[in-house]
């Protein structure tokens, strides 16, 4: 089971912020302490497509047949 400290390493020590871009463009509010319990989710679903891009680019999500560009 990945443990916070395995997280805190694969993450370079990110500093994780917390934006509602909808009612705050100029991204001057931080809501990351009011809403910590979103950031688990947040970044794993980061995390799950950022490893999505990765087979991608290494032609992994692919069943082995070209695709046709027309």
């Amino acid at each position: 089971m990945e443990t916070p400290s395995d997280r805190k390493q694969k993450n370079h020590d990110v500093a994780w912020v917390l934006y509602n871009l909808a009612r705050d463009p100029d991204e001057s509010t931080v809501l990351l302490a009011e809403q910590p319990e979103r950031v688990p989710e947040m970044q794993k679903n980061l995390g799950d497509w950022l490893e999505s891009v990765a087979r991608s680019l290494n032609g992994e999500d692919y069943s082995g047949e070209k695709a046709v560009v027309k």
